[in-house]
């Protein structure tokens, strides 16, 4: 998987810990571009979504948003 298509994957097949990928989709996010429409504070309220998971899934973003350009 390339970075750049990252933002459309299903956060399902991310390179994330499962409990960041179940606190997600738990929380109604499908993909990583979704997670750009929510601030920090909205992610870390979701259960069992910490700094650590906030910090892997904003790299991840970063990442692909680069690559996009």
């Amino acid at each position: 998987m390339h970075n750049r298509e990252l933002s459309r994957y299903p956060v399902t097949s991310l390179p994330l810990p499962r409990r960041a990928i179940n606190a997600l989709t738990e929380g109604g996010i499908l993909n990583l571009e979704e997670t750009e429409h929510w601030s920090d504070e909205a992610l870390l309220s979701l259960r069992q979504f910490g700094p650590s998971y906030l910090s892997a899934i904003r790299a991840l973003a970063a990442e692909s948003g680069e690559q996009e350009h």
